[in-house]
């Protein structure tokens, strides 16, 4: 059985370089400790349910959580989702996002913009689709071939 325990410490400087505050994370772990790392709906329930945590910090604990169960287990990925979706029937990927012209401090030059970016109008856009529209947006804008 694999479950998520304390023996692992965090130091000060790792939680800045992660960008979480040390409450934060001492809040992630007294939500998550000795739940099954293999039940998914059981630790995104719990990281839902937690106040005065970011939502990013949200999604990549239950990422990091879900690709750990996967290695620990030796299951694919999409096999793993397969059966988290078995009682609804429905797996949903995210809607694509595709970056023109990215900007803010790292981009390079003085591009004072944070980020122009394209998505579906439609949700259920199919995603070859949205990408052959992507590609000939970026020809057009950008000059991309």
């Amino acid at each position: 059985k694999y479950q998520i325990n304390n023996h692992s410490s965090v130091q000060e400087g790792d939680v800045e370089a992660a960008g979480a505050s040390l409450d934060e994370l001492k809040a992630v772990n007294d939500a998550l400790y000795g739940v099954n790392i293999t039940d998914q709906v059981e630790v995104d329930k719990r990281l839902s349910a937690l106040e005065g945590v970011s939502n990013g910090l949200k999604v990549a604990i239950s990422l990091a959580v879900f690709k750990t169960a996967c290695r620990a287990t030796g299951k694919a990925q999409l096999d793993v989702l397969k059966s988290v979706t078995e009682g609804s029937g429905t797996l949903t990927s995210p809607v694509p996002l595709v970056s023109l012209i990215g900007g803010g401090k790292n981009a390079p030059g003085k591009n004072n913009m944070a980020e122009i970016g394209i998505t579906p109008a439609n949700p259920s856009t199919p995603f070859p689709k949205f990408l052959t529209t992507a590609h000939t947006i970026l020809e057009a804008v950008c000059g991309v071939n």
